[in-house]
């Protein structure tokens, strides 16, 4: 009782020394930028106010008093975001030694303001500092040092699944501030943090790699399937949902991240595949009048489509020596009209209106066939056409996810 009424005597705040450190488990909030941690603060600092003789008080050399009860230094963080500001258990008491050295540990909630830089996702680092300091006094009144030795290791971070500590530092600063004639000292401790990738690997760009093989895939289904269309517009629409949810877990920055181009030229890839899709069938079914450009019917579909083994040109091809090709086999005599008029026919049949009919019938026919012929033909260069563009599309759109997913793949991993 005598001791504690001896050492609690007013005191004058005077210069003190004071040092802080804590060990952290940390807990980050993407959207709304910010980093909440929960660890230990602890602080000594020397009190000359603080001081007896432990022989004259039957060697009690160590007390326990209420944090109310002295003079403690108003540390602060500088950056915080927290509405409470601060979350102290502020009922653990204080240990003072004969030699006046007061320490503090007691367990603190700190949520601090961390910028995020999303453009590596999901391989992204992040460091995030926290900037601790007397808020009232300057450092002619309290200088802050930090820690060191055994006590400001980091050996009781808890691990999570989500980020991994890389390194804790501390760095004192001395700041003069325009309102004060005074500077200022602060410690600012420097956390390094790296996302843990594995989930997002198996649950982000193993997806988004798929997905966008499927909107190129899209042009290695025939056109007569029914399908074709239908099947690009479900890949577009998941490639878009997809995307959405992505955007919905990544903070707003000012820098855009590589795995958020990547979606862009997906998407993009897919309403393409869409439109290229809706011509080709246009090509293939579509009711044309006019035939295929004669360039581009050499070019593109008899040399390019040769190339892509799509094209074949059935007047070159030669048939085995036991099968003889016909093009066309009726059921009716075929007679030109010059032949009819160089013929010589018997008076009786040229006065048979039976015969002239017959003779109107057989041409009507003969008309008939040669336009259904040439209809075939018209028909066949467009869906020959389709078949070259299809091909052409898969090729173009299968290089074009290889370039981007290798591309998007260097640059995430190697940095």
């Amino acid at each position: 009782m005598f001791l504690l009424k001896d050492v609690m005597l007013p005191c004058n705040e005077s210069f003190r020394m004071c040092q802080s450190n804590k060990v952290t488990n940390q807990n980050r909030d993407e959207r709304r930028q910010f980093i909440t941690v929960n660890g230990w603060m602890a602080m000594t600092w020397q009190d000359q106010l603080m001081v007896w003789n432990a022989s004259e008080y039957d060697g009690v050399d160590t007390i326990k008093v209420s944090k109310k009860s002295i003079w403690t230094p108003d540390i602060t963080l500088y950056n915080n975001v927290d509405t409470g500001f601060e979350r102290l258990k502020n009922t653990v008491p204080l240990s003072i030694t004969s030699d006046g050295t007061v320490s503090m540990a007691t367990p603190a909630i700190y949520t601090a303001f961390c910028k995020m830089n999303v453009k590596y996702f999901p391989f992204d680092k992040q460091i995030c500092y926290f900037k601790h300091g007397s808020w009232a006094y300057g450092s002619h009144h309290v200088d802050v040092e930090a820690l060191q030795g055994e006590e400001a290791n980091q050996d009781y971070f808890n691990e999570n699944g989500v980020w991994g500590l890389d390194f804790v530092s501390f760095k004192k600063n001395i700041i003069k501030y325009d309102c004060c004639p005074h500077p200022f000292t602060d410690i600012t401790m420097t956390i390094g943090l790296s996302r843990r990738s594995e989930f997002y690997v198996g649950n982000v760009l193993a997806p988004c790699v798929l997905l966008s093989f499927l909107a190129a895939f899209v042009f290695y289904l025939p056109p007569e399937c029914g399908e074709k269309i239908s099947f690009s517009i479900t890949t577009l629409l998941a490639i878009v949902l997809f995307q959405q949810l992505i955007a919905e877990s990544l903070p707003p920055s000012d820098e855009t991240p590589y795995i958020a181009s990547f979606f862009t030229l997906i998407i993009s890839l897919g309403c393409f595949s869409v439109v290229a899709t809706s011509v080709i069938l246009k090509f293939h079914f579509g009711q044309h009048i006019k035939p295929v450009n004669e360039f581009i019917h050499k070019v593109f579909i008899r040399g390019l489509g040769s190339i892509l083994g799509v094209y074949k040109d059935l007047d070159s091809y030669t048939p085995p020596p036991c099968f003889k090709r016909v093009d066309h086999v009726s059921p009716f005599p075929v007679i030109s009209e010059d032949k009819q008029k160089n013929k010589t026919l018997s008076p009786a049949l040229q006065a048979s209106s039976e015969f002239k009919e017959l003779m109107k019938d057989i041409r009507k026919f003969n008309q008939h066939i040669e336009e259904q012929k040439k209809e075939e033909e018209l028909t066949k260069t467009w869906t020959d056409l389709a078949s070259v563009f299809d091909r052409v599309m898969l090729i173009l759109c299968m290089l074009i996810v290889l370039c981007a997913s290798a591309i998007i793949m260097i640059k995430l991993i190697v940095k």
